[in-house]
């Protein structure tokens, strides 16, 4: 689990950082379409994970068939940026 420090007086203590299950109307499990640097054509993923302003997601089908390489490359797993999802079918 990802910790985060903080300090109480002298002493610098360890706290759980809080994992998101909902995040500007993204829900683990979603389905999306995402556009990303690495990919030159869209992606159909779903949600496994989200950060402050991003998402892991499971890649389910590329658009182009150039991209089936990086995919492939990538184990079917990469890092979206939040804002470049778009919620196809919900969770």
């Amino acid at each position: 689990m990802i910790q985060e420090k903080f300090q109480v007086g002298g002493l610098y203590l360890d706290k759980p950082r809080t994992s998101f299950t909902e995040r500007k109307g993204l829900k683990l499990g979603d389905i999306c379409r995402a556009k990303s640097e690495m990919f030159s054509g869209w992606l159909r993923c779903e949600v496994v994970k989200l950060y402050q302003n991003a998402a892991m997601v499971k890649i389910i089908a590329c658009r182009n068939p150039q991209d089936d390489a990086v995919q492939h490359e990538l184990d079917d797993v990469a890092v979206v940026r939040i804002k470049d999802l778009t919620v196809i079918r919900g969770g």
